[in-house]
């Protein structure tokens, strides 16, 4: 069997979306390994996502383990990432 590869035109218009954000979003949050950076990765992720996402539940769960500091740090983050990947 040959491979075939695509087009390069193709290729940059390739989108990959993560499904089941929200519990991933709060399976991270949950876990004290995970970092504020971290999880700043997976919101981004959520943020470009077709999948609806509980965003009260989320914010909350970042707050009630970090703070309101930390929330407004997470977005931040989390629209750099989704910003610069859009591109």
């Amino acid at each position: 069997m040959s491979e075939q590869s695509l087009p390069r035109e193709s290729v940059s218009r390739l989108r990959v979306e993560l499904v089941g954000i929200e519990a991933q979003l709060l399976q991270e949050i949950a876990d004290r390994h995970m970092t504020r950076d971290d999880v700043a990765y997976t919101y981004a992720f959520g943020l470009v996502s077709s999948e609806p996402i509980a965003w009260a539940r989320i914010n909350h769960a970042i707050m009630d383990r970090w703070s309101r500091n930390a929330l407004s740090y997470i977005k931040t983050k989390a629209w750099k990432i989704a910003e610069a990947n859009a591109r």
